[in-house]
Formats: structure tokens, C-alpha cells, sequence
């Protein structure tokens, strides 16, 4: 799965002409979408009221269904069902992606097991300390300005929506002293003009994830895919026809 976001125009006026463009693709594509079916692929618009922004996501039908598979219990717990993963990959193509976990979303943008279940631990503890300073309305990036305290801040979060294993519950400051001192971005360094309409992925992951080598390769490969498949023709024909062509 792939994930592109914008401001609307009415939001943000620094954005507004990549915003009008976006918005009149869409449009653009509502109306042409029956000329292009795809068994394979789903695209999904989706506004973010608390963001004020408006996301995109692409969705590989095969490759979203095989990690709900490989973590099926976290997805039902997520959706408080026990669906199938077929059924939970349609209410996904056909819902709201808002209502899944950090960690789940994190899985299926291709961000590793790890990095994700880190990056949903990491909101959890600074969500409860935000509750617990005053005022308690400080942005996620000032939370390092709290790293010296060193005090424990245990709480217990609700069981029913936390993913998290019995021995996960209790926040700490120590414990996101550490998962702060260890996150670092992951990015691709070979950069490409031919790939000009494509962004490289960069993502928060820590460096004690056993799976960043593994990411590296991975995204390299598809990398090199993408690169010969748009040597054949125009961005516009070679994105439809890899759209519409069977798996």
C-alpha cells in the first residue's frame, strides 16, 4: 500500500496549486475509472479532519491481503471483528483506513514489523504524557524536552483497544527515552531524475530493527522494476497499462 497526502486549497494557500492539481485529477479520474478496471489495484480518497488534509492510498490487493494474514489478530483487534483477512481486506478497499492502528497502517505502507510496532508504542507513551503535563497540549516533536525527567508515569491503557502484550501496558519515560535515543529515518540515497514522479520512501525506524537491511533491498529491487518499466513509454501509458494488466 502507498500513501500520498495534501491540504485542500481552502487550508493551506502555500499548497494550492499542487492541491487544485490533485483535486482535478480526482475528479478527472472519477470520471474515466470505468475505462480502466483493475482487479489488482484499488485507489482511495480520503479526507483527514483533525489533519485538515486529504489522503491518497493505493492499495496492492495481493500483497495487503498477505499481511493481514501474517498478522491477522492485530487487524481484528483493530476492527473489533473476527473476519476473515479477505473480509478484512474489503472493508478496507471499501472503508475507512482511520480506524486501524498506527502499527497496522505502518505494516501495510511497508515499513517493517519493527519500525511499526515502535512508532505506535512511541505515540502511545507520548499520548499519556501529554495528558499527564501542564498544559498538556505540547507538539509530538517537542516530547524530547522531556527525556531528562526520568520519573515513571505509569498508567494503564484500555486493554480492549491496545495491541500491545500484558507486559506493554504501563508507560514509562524510560522507555521512550530509549526509543527516541534509537529512531533514526530511513531513506534511499541513489537518486534518479528519470523517477522524478516518484518519492523515495523515508520513514522513522530504529536502529535495532533487524528488518532495515532487509527494507533497504527490498525497496532497491522495486526500485530498479519501477526504473525499466518506465524506459517503454510515456508516465501516462506505462502507469495505466501496469493498472490494468493481469497478476
Amino acid at each position: 500500500m502507498s500513501l500520498a497526502d495534501f491540504a485542500p486549497p481552502s487550508y493551506q494557500f502555500a499548497h494550492l496549486s499542487k492541491s487544485y492539481v490533485l483535486e482535478k485529477g480526482w475528479e478527472a479520474w472519477l470520471r474515466n475509472q470505468h475505462l480502466f478496471p483493475s482487479d489488482h489495484f484499488i485507489l482511495k480518497r480520503e479526507t483527514h479532519k483533525e489533519l485538515k488534509t486529504v489522503h491518497f492510498y493505493l492499495i496492492n490487493r495481493t500483497n495487503c491481503l498477505k499481511e493481514i494474514q501474517e498478522h491477522l489478530d492485530d487487524f481484528r483487534r483493530d476492527l473489533g471483528s473476527d473476519d476473515s483477512p479477505e473480509q478484512i481486506l474489503e472493508k478496507i478497499c471499501e472503508g475507512s483506513l482511520h480506524n486501524l492502528s498506527q502499527f497496522a497502517i505502518g505494516v501495510l505502507l511497508g515499513y517493517g514489523e519493527k519500525n511499526a510496532y515502535n512508532f505506535e508504542r512511541e505515540r502511545q507513551i507520548c499520548r499519556h504524557i501529554s495528558g499527564k503535563i501542564t498544559p498538556p497540549f505540547l507538539m509530538e516533536k517537542e516530547f524530547q524536552t522531556l527525556r531528562p525527567l526520568g520519573k515513571d508515569l505509569s498508567k494503564r491503557c484500555p486493554a480492549e483497544k491496545s495491541f500491545f502484550p500484558p507486559n506493554k501496558k504501563e508507560f514509562s519515560v524510560a522507555e521512550f527515552n530509549d526509543l527516541y535515543d534509537q529512531r533514526t529515518s530511513f531513506e534511499l540515497t541513489d537518486g534518479d531524475p528519470r523517477l522524478d514522479s516518484f518519492c523515495d520512501p523515508r520513514f522513522i525506524c530504529w536502529e535495532n530493527g533487524s528488518d532495515i537491511q532487509k527494507l533497504k533491498e527490498t525497496y532497491a529491487k522495486t526500485k530498479e522494476r519501477i526504473r525499466e518499466a518506465y524506459k517503454k513509454g510515456s508516465f501516462l501509458e506505462v502507469t495505466l497499462q501496469q493498472w490494468i494488466a493481469p497478476q
